[in-house]
């Protein structure tokens, strides 16, 4: 017999439930089964999942490793010893997600007549440390892109002139090392990250970690290939500089753009966008997003270094036009496509200020107007220092004549004051913006708060359930009888599944132990998604007990 469990691995829940063919979630079968068969939502393959099964007392009963059927699928068997003994088994897995975050999660299933399982479960969650290492390291990516390819960008198709400054080789090299630093250190810590391993382990025992993703070791793969290109098109570009001839610049442009884009798109493939409803639109929209960024802030930061050099300041003056517009087009794309990336990692209004993505979300959106409004600024500045070019305007490896700004302004401290506002803040945003590569979406970590008014025993009891979640949460109490609200002294009941009988304990209140104003909470725990009964037995200082039922439904925890 094969135990078949449904379990969806998003980015932040781990749903596990029966097939509607098969018995619930936790229920007894009649039989020992040979085996246990997780079923995802979405493909995995070898390496990315494994399971364990336990008895009550957490000793392993499996008899090896899990394994995927025929390569690449949704399936992941785990084989059993035969003839299980009666009781309750616990089946621990982890597997990795579409947008390639490590997800772990139990189920229960008992043969026969349940038993009390007992002993501490074993530790299969990830390294949070490393998880929170995570963030960094794709901020150090992110302005990695910004440094090198988006500076790149900016020189070849707008200001070739800009290749024979110091200070700008200087940021070109150090943005390609630091998105090696980005992309080695992202290989390395994910691999603790997933297994669980401590980060000594990335110099005790390397061969212990596992990412438990092939999307994540082959999206990372193709990105250190492509910055070894990217960094041989640097050398080249700075080896022939603004003299080399018109078909080497437009080789070097064209070149340059489509390693940008490249590069631009491994950030996606391995983040929320991945695991979206529709992930084609979704990728769509968050490459473009990336790319209006890349370009934007590429060029801010090569007219923010060229401004402060004299002998540029002749060509950063037909360039200024030009960018700003490009500026605008880019802060355009950014708009557009950031709503709906938003939106689709939100769904609903009511997710935005209860959760820590939705605040997260919002410092950024207050970033990004900060950005567009230091953007305008400059716009008007440069629109201010317009002035009709007299010689042609060089842009990529074309000549036509063009608008520039007075030479004179361009290293003024105005602009530059201008500038750095922009950088500083940019350098906001993007932690912002990996902050929340690494934090649950608001529409997965979003639940909605139960209640019910329920009249029992001469008496109105108010309940509500703020985060009905698997795991540990709280119910809010509140019992009023007709002299008056009644303070709670102690309560008394049990969490079962709808038909299943259950002994009652006392249950623990508020962590103080007291009861603030009239309101009692009152500690809860669901083993498991689905519907849950819930008895209560209220006790006040004065007055008879009161007693509750109802039936609350649960969803999976976000992690």
């Amino acid at each position: 017999m094969v135990l078949a469990v449904l379990v969806t691995a998003g980015s932040a829940a781990a749903h596990a439930r029966l097939k509607s063919s098969d018995p619930p979630a936790g229920s007894v079968v009649a039989t020992a089964p040979s085996s246990v068969t997780l079923v995802f939502t979405e493909p995995i393959g070898p390496g990315d999942g494994a399971a364990r099964v336990y008895d009550d007392h957490y000793e392993p009963v499996d008899a090896g490793d899990a394994v995927t059927a025929g390569g690449t699928s949704d399936r992941l068997r785990v084989p059993l010893r035969p003839g299980l003994a009666d009781g309750t088994y616990v089946v621990v897995w982890r597997a990795s997600s579409a947008d390639t975050h490590p997800v772990t999660g139990t189920f229960r299933f008992s043969v026969g007549a349940p038993s009390l399982v007992e002993g501490t479960p074993p530790d299969t969650s990830h390294n949070d440390v490393a998880g929170a290492i995570m963030g960094p390291l794709r901020w150090l990516g992110y302005t990695g892109l910004v440094l090198c390819p988006g500076v790149l960008l900016t020189l070849l198709w707008l200001w070739p002139e800009g290749l024979t400054s110091r200070r700008i080789r200087r940021v070109l090299v150090a943005g390609a090392v630091v998105l090696g630093v980005s992309t080695v250190g992202s290989m390395l810590v994910q691999g603790a990250y997933a297994s669980g391993q401590p980060l000594s382990a990335l110099w005790t025992a390397p061969g212990s970690l596992d990412t438990q993703s092939r999307t994540f070791d082959t999206v990372h793969a193709v990105r250190a290939f492509l910055l070894v290109g990217l960094v041989g098109l640097l050398v080249g570009a700075l080896v022939f500089g603004p003299d080399a001839r018109a078909r080497v610049r437009r080789a070097l442009a064209a070149g340059a753009a489509l390693l940008t884009l490249a590069l631009t798109m491994t950030w996606p493939l391995a983040g929320h966008a991945a695991a979206g409803g529709i992930p084609a639109l979704t990728l769509t929209l968050n490459l473009t997003h990336t790319l209006a960024m890349v370009v934007w802030l590429g060029g801010l930061v090569a007219v923010l270094v060229g401004s402060g050099e004299t002998d540029q300041h002749e060509a950063l003056a037909r360039v200024l036009p030009r960018f700003s517009t490009t500026a605008l087009v880019c802060v355009s794309a950014l708009v557009g496509t950031g709503v709906l990336l938003a939106w689709a990692e939100v769904g609903a209004l009511a997710a935005i200020t209860p959760t820590e993505y939705g605040r997260v979300l919002l410092a950024k959106v207050g970033g990004v107007v900060v950005l567009v409004v230091l953007g305008n600024l400059a716009r008007v500045w440069v629109e201010r220092h317009r002035r009709p070019a007299g010689a042609a305007e060089q842009v990529g490896a074309t000549t036509s004549p063009g608008p520039m700004v007075e030479p004179d302004a361009v290293g003024s401290p105005a602009l530059r004051l201008g500038l750095v506002g922009e950088t500083v803040v940019a350098g906001g945003v993007l932690a912002l913006t990996a902050a929340l590569v690494v934090i649950v979406p608001a529409r997965a970590d979003y639940v909605e708060p139960w209640s019910r008014v329920i009249a029992a025993d001469g008496a109105t009891v108010s309940v509500e359930v703020p985060r009905p979640r698997v795991g540990d949460t709280v119910a809010v109490v509140r019992l009023a009888a007709p002299g008056g609200s009644r303070t709670i002294s102690s309560v008394t009941g049990s969490v079962s599944r709808p038909g299943a009988a259950a002994a009652p304990v006392r249950l623990p209140l508020a962590p103080d132990g007291t009861t603030t104003g009239d309101t009692t909470e009152v500690g809860l725990t669901f083993e498991a998604a689905g519907s849950w009964l819930v008895r209560l037995t209220l006790t006040p200082t004065t007055g008879s007990p009161t007693t509750v039922t109802f039936t609350v439904p649960v969803l999976a925890d976000e992690a």
